[in-house]
């Protein structure tokens, strides 16, 4: 006489029929883009110890190299290879987390392989990690629409999706989202897409300076004091962020972590001066450092003046932002 399938047993049973005809699944190469804040505002600190936000993010050509492997399993079973981040245990690392939290929210059985080839340096403000967990969440989505289409419709896994990246971190839902720019709130999770934008030439400096999130965070409490307030109009979109003509002028780039920052390190003081003096149009500090960018005319000049501040003693690159209108 047979017995009762478990809940358990029966996902089991129904995953092994399933990949009898799947057993195999890779996604290629992705990447894995950078973000940066062009506008960083920080309200005071919650009673739950967190902070709003009003943040204009942009996503960059640029960033880590992500590919996965799916392939049936017994049980739940995830292998990371990071070698920029050797020393970190895989169940620290946002990208395995985010790996995790998927195949446990569709209640899959599955063995995942995730390769990252680190292009972004950690504690530097461009959600390296953020936008790694992202591509992870956003992969395995591609996953479950390809080889289980009938199961799960694009609009359901969007909002599990969404749910999941803001359980894994602020910038985690901004990069996980289609849209190339964003004006965030709250902890960064309340979006308005920004479609308005062009794709603007940057150049990146990488200092040596690193600077804890958490420190920054700490630090600006201490600084501010208890009694702080945010004026009344801080969370609200910028008006030129409204055009909707897309005429768009380089904006003035504002942080509140930047001047915190300038006190606390010599080193990052002269980075925003080699960067001035390089030509910018604008620049400054992204998230809480200590990534620098600039905004330059075309992308001929912003390669020139990478190349000058490399010779220079700076680590830098020259990238684009990505292009926020729709076409």
């Amino acid at each position: 006489m047979g017995g009762t399938l478990t809940g358990q047993s029966l996902r089991h049973k129904v995953n092994q029929r399933f990949f009898m005809a799947v057993s195999n699944w890779e996604s290629g190469t992705i990447q894995c883009p950078a973000k940066i804040n062009l506008i960083l505002r920080i309200g005071p600190r919650r009673r739950d110890s967190y902070h709003d936000i009003a943040s204009l993010m942009l996503k960059l050509q640029w960033g880590d190299l992500l590919r996965i492997n799916v392939r049936p399993s017994a049980n739940v079973e995830i292998k990371l290879d990071c070698p920029g981040l050797s020393d970190l245990e895989p169940s620290r690392n946002l990208a395995y987390r985010a790996a995790e939290l998927f195949l446990k929210n569709f209640k899959l059985s599955l063995r995942v392989d995730l390769s990252i080839e680190k292009w972004t340096p950690t504690e530097a403000g461009l959600g390296g990690g953020s936008s790694d967990a992202a591509s992870v969440l956003r992969v395995l989505r591609d996953f479950l629409l390809q080889t289980r289409p009938h199961l799960y419709s694009k609009s359901a896994i969007r909002k599990r999706l969404l749910n999941m990246a803001s359980q894994l971190g602020s910038d985690v839902a901004f990069l996980v989202q289609e849209e190339a720019a964003a004006w965030c709130q709250g902890r960064g999770d309340k979006m308005t897409p920004v479609r308005v934008l062009p794709s603007w030439p940057l150049v990146l400096i990488f200092p040596k300076s690193k600077i804890s999130t958490a420190w920054a965070y700490r630090e600006l409490d201490r600084f501010r004091g208890p009694k702080f307030r945010q004026d009344l109009q801080w969370e609200i979109m910028p008006t030129w962020l409204k055009n909707s003509k897309g005429i768009c002028p380089i904006p003035a780039v504002e942080n509140d972590f930047l001047n915190l920052a300038l006190r606390a390190y010599e080193e990052l003081q002269l980075c925003l001066e080699a960067l001035t003096g390089s030509g910018a149009l604008a620049g400054g500090m992204t998230g809480s450092g200590s990534c620098f960018f600039g905004i330059y005319r075309d992308q001929a000049e912003a390669e020139d003046s990478a190349v000058r501040l490399r010779a220079s003693g700076w680590e830098a690159i020259a990238t684009q932002t990505e292009a926020g209108a729709k076409k």
